[in-house]
């Protein structure tokens, strides 16, 4: 595999995120709410605003799919088409 691009949508992103970072092989990066430049609800301060995965360059690529895992969470995902 030479890249991947994953975009979580929904669900418990933070066990999703780190249970498909140790399939993946891939960096991962989270940020919660707590984090982020805007205020948000106190309830929210633990959830993940943005969490991404990354493995090898990304630019939008040549293939898209989707699928939903074993937690329910959404993705989606693109990648370029090997050469």
């Amino acid at each position: 595999m030479r890249e991947i691009n994953p975009y979580l949508t929904n669900g418990n992103c933070r066990e999703a995120m780190k249970f498909h970072q140790k399939c993946l092989g891939a960096e991962l990066q989270m940020m919660p709410f707590s984090e982020a430049p805007m205020d948000s609800p106190p309830d929210t301060k633990d959830r993940i605003m943005h969490a991404r995965l990354a493995k090898g360059g990304g630019f939008w690529g040549a293939r898209f799919g989707m699928l939903t895992d074993q937690f329910g969470v959404s993705w989606m995902f693109n990648f370029e088409q090997p050469k």
